[in-house]
């Protein structure tokens, strides 16, 4: 995958466990024909990695820090051909972060640009007030204990909190940051 659209694809964040990535990494591919089929080859990406946050079907891996997860060629390919399984590195994680920034301000920019042209183009603000009241109707935050999530909301002013919090709370000793697509 190129880090481009695909039709009902998503990209997700993850994580692995550096000793999970350790069993997980010199995989072959045809060890899937072993008698000690190791529970990890072959599993969708969504099995192997413990999802963290969806990026969205909008969201492309380019000018993000990826390495492959895979050291076999033909595993390596086998996950990044019709999914994406990569690894990301702390700057690639907070690349993603900067990624969220760049567009809310460049969507705020327009809206701006559009209040102050002449006429004013008063639609799109409109219905991007719209939207944002009807987020908060349905409830764009959650503090409930049992889901450490702060934030529901896809858009990226929102998203980019949540973001920074699994960020922040991210075990990077223990744990190798993925990003997977289906």
């Amino acid at each position: 995958m190129d880090g481009g659209i695909e039709m009902g694809f998503r990209y997700y964040i993850g994580k692995v466990s550096k000793k999970d990535n350790l069993n997980m990494k010199s995989l072959s591919y045809f060890k899937k024909y072993d008698n000690d089929l190791n529970e990890y080859c072959f599993s969708h990406p969504s099995q192997i990695a413990e999802y963290l946050y969806e990026l969205g079907k909008y969201f492309s891996i380019k000018e993000i820090e990826t390495h492959e997860f895979f050291e076999d060629k033909k595993t390596h390919e086998h996950y990044n051909d019709d999914w994406l399984f990569v690894k990301t590195t702390k700057e690639g994680f907070a690349q993603i972060i900067e990624k969220y920034r760049k567009n809310t301000e460049k969507y705020y920019k327009n809206l701006y640009e559009d209040i102050n042209s002449t006429p004013p183009k008063t639609k799109k603000i409109k219905v991007h007030i719209a939207s944002i009241l009807n987020e908060w109707r349905r409830g764009i935050i959650d503090i409930s204990n049992n889901n450490p999530q702060i934030t529901k909301s896809w858009k990226y002013e929102y998203a980019i909190f949540e973001l920074i919090r699994l960020y922040k709370t991210f075990d990077w000793e223990n744990d190798i940051a993925v990003i997977y697509g289906c």
